[in-house]
């Protein structure tokens, strides 16, 4: 039986990661809705730390991209990004040795 928790990212790779993904021009995720369902989902089951930000990365755009346009914000899309947005506080903080608030922050300068 495979375990059910993987070992947390080591903070050197945490660190290498962030500023991989700040980096990176990811495109805003749009389509049909279920497309984009299994899009989110096939992030979050890959169970990588990386995959992990490139979702909240995506999302956070989308997300920033609707209110400028004035737009309401999906609930669907929502409801992943506040569920990446809390696994990453929590590895982060465990990783980093830091508070969650901490690695909010840290991960909020990812969408910058």
């Amino acid at each position: 039986m495979e375990d059910a928790l993987r070992p947390v990212t080591p903070p050197q790779q945490a660190e290498a990661d962030l500023a991989r993904i700040k980096a990176e021009k990811l495109p805003i995720p749009a389509g049909v809705q279920t497309a984009l369902a299994e899009h989110y989902q096939a992030l979050l089951h890959t169970n990588d730390f990386y995959q992990y930000l490139t979702l909240f990365k995506e999302l956070g755009q989308k997300q920033a991209q609707q209110q400028s346009r004035g737009r309401k914000i999906n609930a669907m899309d929502t409801y992943f990004y506040q569920m990446v947005e809390r696994a990453l506080r929590e590895e982060l903080a465990v990783s980093l040795g830091e508070s969650q608030q901490e690695a909010g922050k840290r991960l909020l300068g990812v969408l910058n």
